[in-house]
């Protein structure tokens, strides 16, 4: 009688045991959770608050340049800043999501820095007679149409390639094929961009999609 008393308080101490033990770590668990998605968006919002001041020092960049008309100034120094500020974007699109919308402001902001950056760097190319390419680049990011989706994805890919092997004397702007801004949408209507992905090569549209290659001789064919 003793011993199934005994057993019963074994039993219910061992109960409570656990019981305490999971509800512990249940806390525990939404405690972390909750430090680590508060953390997370203040790095979000540190990257944002980065981004609008380079797109202001860029802004005022570009400005400084254009008044001065220059050809002293490094052209790779101007790119590097836009390629870094990009890198940023993407990184908050890793965090936020791609249709997160104060993400998508910064990402249209972005895009009229790039479209700025672009009008600077084309105008010295022909007041300073300079050897480099410049690329617009017009993709989508409608995941309802795989096929344009996909083909997008692998150009911005391939683009990257061959930045990387060219840093001095390529360069590539990007923009979303969706982005109805007047400015944006004034490009693709002068080029007559109807479709993505679709690639402006020194003022020469390509409306499908290059291999590396393919680019390659591009480039190296001035076309």
């Amino acid at each position: 009688m003793v011993n199934q008393k005994n057993k019963r308080k074994i039993s219910k101490s061992t109960y409570i045991a656990l019981f305490s033990y999971t509800t512990l770590i249940f806390i525990i668990g939404i405690f972390i959770g909750s430090w680590f998605s508060s953390n997370q968006l203040s790095k979000s919002r540190y990257e944002q608050e980065k981004i609008k001041v380079s797109l202001d020092g860029i802004n005022l960049k570009n400005e400084l340049i254009e008044k001065e008309k220059s050809c002293d100034f490094s052209k790779s120094k101007i790119w590097e800043d836009k390629v870094n500020l990009g890198r940023r974007v993407t990184i908050l699109e890793e965090r936020l999501g791609k249709d997160n919308p104060e993400l998508l402001i910064e990402k249209e902001t972005y895009q009229l820095v790039e479209l700025r950056t672009w009008l600077t760097l084309r105008d010295l190319k022909q007041t300073c007679n300079e050897n480099y390419t410049l690329v617009l680049f017009f993709y989508s990011n409608n995941k309802d149409d795989e096929l344009i989706y996909k083909e997008s994805q692998d150009q911005g890919f391939i683009l990257d390639e061959l930045y990387l092997r060219n840093k001095d004397t390529f360069i590539t702007f990007s923009f979303d094929i969706d982005n109805n801004n007047p400015a944006i949408t004034t490009l693709k209507d002068i080029f007559n961009i109807t479709k993505a992905p679709s690639l402006i090569i020194d003022s020469v549209v390509h409306d499908e999609f290059k291999s590396y290659s393919e680019l390659q001789s591009i480039i190296n064919n001035g076309q």
